[in-house]
């Protein structure tokens, strides 16, 4: 169970906070999320999954024609040189009440929805530079 607060600028003027209560499944081994809603202000429907997968950078050039399948393969394969990256799939649905279901209020649902999705997506993509950048910590 998570309990979690998105915040949406509204019209640029005031932030509003909207409460989310999510129960999750983590599998982290195939390192997926299932994640569903248990009270969500003026939603049905509110239910998604996302998997991260790795990309091996340069398996083409250090591996030849072996394709790892884990990062350990890679690892012994490439010498030790090979970069992984990796791949980041969301699938999200979601459907308000009526008569929020109705254009246009259903637009501007939609479109506070994709713009949160992608600021959280912004904010992953950032915390990730940041940890590539920071390095191991110094003694």
């Amino acid at each position: 169970m998570v309990e979690k607060a998105v915040a949406y600028d509204f019209l640029s003027l005031t932030t509003i906070s909207i409460p989310i209560h999510l129960t999750m499944e983590e599998n982290r081994k195939d390192l997926t999320t299932k994640y569903k809603k248990e009270k969500v202000l003026l939603m049905k429907e509110f239910h998604g999954n996302y998997k991260v997968e790795p990309i091996y950078v340069d398996q083409e050039r250090l591996c030849k024609k072996r394709l790892p399948k884990s990062p350990e393969e890679y690892k012994k394969c490439s010498g030790g040189q090979g970069r992984i990256g990796s791949k980041f799939t969301i699938n999200h649905y979601f459907q308000p009440y009526p008569p929020f279901s109705l254009p246009p209020l259903s637009w501007f649902i939609r479109g506070i929805t994709i713009k949160t999705s992608k600021k959280l997506l912004n904010l992953l993509q950032d915390m990730a530079f940041s940890l590539r950048q920071a390095g191991p910590p110094s003694e």
